[in-house]
């Protein structure tokens, strides 16, 4: 039996913005929209930054376009991964987001294949993410991440 590759369920694709409302605006007048804000349950747990134990802050919003989020990033604070992007860069695509069943498994496995972590976060519900470093060719980041484990209040 084959194994299921890390990447086999793409869920999005985030967009480093500048300006979080001024991105929003722009997309919801093409007709790509509405954004929701993102909040996602629980409280951070383990927060890494380039390697470093570190609080950063950023905004959020996204909107489904079929089976794939688009995911709005502002950086806001202390946020030196998508910071250094908008630098070097200018506004644009960072990175692409896989759902993934086990994390602490793909965790294992990329890193096996020698795939770093440059922001990592877990949250009391479960929620785990952590972005890879996979700029070496086409400078793109992967996230992968596990989505809430604990059942969702009403």
């Amino acid at each position: 039996m084959v194994e299921k590759s890390t990447f086999a369920n793409l869920h999005h694709i985030g967009v480093v913005v500048s300006d979080l409302d001024k991105a929003i605006q722009y997309y919801e007048e093409l007709g790509i929209g509405p954004f929701k804000s993102m909040k996602l349950p629980g409280t951070i747990t383990e927060q890494t930054m380039l390697g470093k134990n570190m609080d950063y802050q950023i905004r959020s919003a996204s909107v489904r376009l079929g089976p794939i989020e688009i995911e709005l990033i502002q950086p806001v604070e202390n946020a030196l991964l998508q910071e250094e992007f908008l630098a070097k860069h200018g506004e644009g695509i960072n990175h692409i987001a896989f759902k993934v069943e086990n994390f602490d498994k793909e965790r294992a496995k990329l890193e096996k294949k020698g795939l770093k972590i440059v922001m990592y976060r877990n949250r009391s519900s479960g929620i785990k993410a952590a972005y890879f470093d996979a700029t070496e060719v086409g400078g793109v980041i992967f996230e992968v991440f596990q989505p809430q484990t604990e059942p969702k209040s009403n």
